[in-house]
């Protein structure tokens, strides 16, 4: 009986210990609570967090994060030249043939594809034309999400 009750008394002043332990460090946390409606940045608050206070991002997390940028730069860009069409938004004449040029790329392009300098070159000379710019500007008539900048 002596023997149980000891266990039982220092199991006691083990969970006691562990508990200020636990208060202590809860004391030191911070909980942040993001609301907001979608496409709004709370995923990407999160993640510059994790840039800023933690060790960053694991190399598969980055090799993730590559192949989603270059896939949003590529869907992007397509409904962007969506959009001037539906505005009836002319693009410069040498950047219709760009337009042309992205269109057929973009096509034969599959995810495990890198993006090829062409399809670079492609996206930067429809990006500058104004008529982009313009359906870029019209983007919350449409669904295009806010995480593409000018």
């Amino acid at each position: 009986m002596k023997k149980l009750k000891k266990q039982k008394k220092k199991r006691n002043k083990k969970i006691e210990k562990q508990t200020k332990k636990d208060k202590k460090r809860m004391k030191n946390q911070i909980k942040l609570l993001l609301l907001g409606t979608g496409e709004s940045g709370k995923t990407t608050v999160v993640k510059q967090m994790q840039i800023l206070y933690k060790d960053g991002f694991n190399e598969e997390t980055q090799i993730l994060f590559r192949d989603a940028i270059r896939n949003n730069l590529r869907k992007y860009m397509e409904l962007l030249l969506d959009v001037a069409d539906t505005l009836d938004l002319r693009l410069k004449k040498p950047n219709r043939v760009v337009a042309e040029t992205f269109t057929r790329l973009n096509s034969t392009y599959n995810e495990d594809n890198i993006l090829s300098e062409e399809m670079v070159q492609c996206i930067i000379s429809l990006w500058s034309d104004p008529a982009i710019k313009t359906a870029y500007k019209q983007r919350f008539n449409f669904q295009i999400p806010d995480n593409i900048n000018v």
